[in-house]
């Protein structure tokens, strides 16, 4: 990651961990990196682990990784068409049709991104 995205790593976030109050204390670091970086959201499967009211104090919400992509199709239907076909088109060894990709994506949980983009690439499904 580090090689594709300069500066990827956060780091100096280690005395806001204290501050943050999550269920699960193992959590707070995810919390205080991203506070740290600026982020406006935590991107996660595991949306209930970062409670609103936690979050919401320091401007922030979790967002499961199904609805952060259909907002990002909503954003740029196109860019995000463009990579989905790209990725589809580099996978070589075994090679994968789009909807291959879809249906590995659907899989992995990303149902209402998988339905969106099917709808957007004509595929039915």
């Amino acid at each position: 990651m580090c090689e594709a995205i300069d500066d990827c790593l956060v780091t100096g976030h280690d005395g806001l961990a204290d501050q943050v109050q999550l269920p699960d204390e193992g959590d707070r670091h995810v919390v205080a990196a991203a506070v740290r970086c600026g982020a406006q959201a935590i991107i996660t499967a595991n949306v209930r682990d970062f409670p609103r009211d936690a979050l919401a104090p320091l401007e922030m919400v979790a967002l499961h990784p199904d609805a952060f992509i259909v907002d990002l199709i909503d954003l740029a239907p196109g860019l995000v068409l463009r990579v989905v076909q790209e990725q589809a088109t580099a996978l070589k060894s075994p090679p994968h049709s789009l909807a291959e990709v879809l249906d590995v994506l659907e899989q992995c949980g990303l149902v209402q991104t998988t339905a969106e983009l099917r709808r957007l690439f004509c595929l039915g499904g």
